[in-house]
């Protein structure tokens, strides 16, 4: 056989435009490895392995998170603002509520404790309450101009107010006075003055151990009632110095016939008087 038939041993390598040899592709290497690129298949219902689809949607969040993110977080957000608004909503309505509170005291009692069976008119009700509550609010008031001005306020309603049956209210309204512990100008009567004027006299009678009538009776416990609420006004006082130029009534007071009022007024004796004072002594 010639040499031009003979069938040659070797392939001549493909070249590219330039000449060089462009090495066969290898078609293991170019396809892509779809499993490492879609990433390790779920499990289905059966615990077989599924492909995952494109359009598939993630699974929904745990219900708890939801909760948080829905109710309890915008809930704390909520009670953190209702209570700043309160917060700064209390310090500036402080002068409005005495104000308001004011205009109650100002207001007619109606009929009193005088109702059938011993029942208080609401307003007359309403009025202690005032009185209470701005007794018990007094410690906040740190101004001296706006203590002097309620001090004002109260002996005015006090005078001219205030009838002489409203021992309940008048009672409430000596302790808030003796609380706020504010001495008037040179000339007229001071606070502790004006808490003493009001102390009643013993009529020999009580109304726990007496005979007479019920209506005696609930008369001289109000009368009772004064007196004790007299005296806590000036144990009230801020000044005790100041307040000890009361020992004169305070003592006369040890004698009286209720016991409840003896024993307020023996507890203030021992509080403002001196142990070496002869008046006190006795007293005690």
């Amino acid at each position: 056989m010639s040499e031009e038939n003979k069938p040659s041993e070797a392939v001549s390598e493909p070249t590219d435009a330039a000449g060089d040899s462009a090495a066969p592709e290898s078609t293991d290497s170019a396809a892509p490895n779809a499993e490492s690129d879609e990433g390790l298949p779920m499990p289905d219902g059966d615990g077989a392995s599924a492909p995952p689809s494109d359009g598939e949607l993630p699974p929904p969040p745990a219900f708890g998170r939801q909760m948080a993110q829905l109710v309890l977080i915008p809930a704390l957000i909520a009670l953190c603002a209702i209570g700043l608004f309160a917060f700064f909503g209390q310090l500036a309505s402080t002068e409005d509520k005495l104000e308001d509170q004011l205009i109650q005291l100002r207001q007619a009692s109606g009929y009193g404790k005088r109702l059938p069976g011993g029942i208080q008119d609401p307003r007359y009700k309403n009025r202690c309450l005032a009185a209470f509550n701005i007794s018990q609010s007094i410690d906040k008031l740190e101004d001296p101009e706006k203590r002097a001005w309620l001090n004002e306020q109260l002996i005015e309603i006090l005078k001219n107010n205030v009838h002489e049956d409203d021992k309940e209210l008048i009672t409430y309204l000596l302790i808030a006075i003796g609380r706020l512990g504010v001495e008037r100008a040179p000339g007229e009567p001071g606070g502790l003055e004006i808490i003493i004027e009001y102390i009643e006299e013993d009529q020999g009678i009580t109304g726990a151990s007496s005979n007479a009538d019920d209506e005696k009776k609930e008369e001289r416990a109000l009368l009772d009632q004064v007196n004790q609420g007299v005296v806590m006004a000036i144990l009230s006082w801020p000044d005790r110095q100041a307040a000890a130029v009361t020992l004169p009534e305070l003592i006369d007071l040890t004698t009286y016939t209720n016991p409840a009022v003896r024993e307020v007024a023996v507890s203030a004796v021992g509080v403002l008087g001196q142990a070496d004072e002869e008046d006190v002594i006795a007293a005690l």
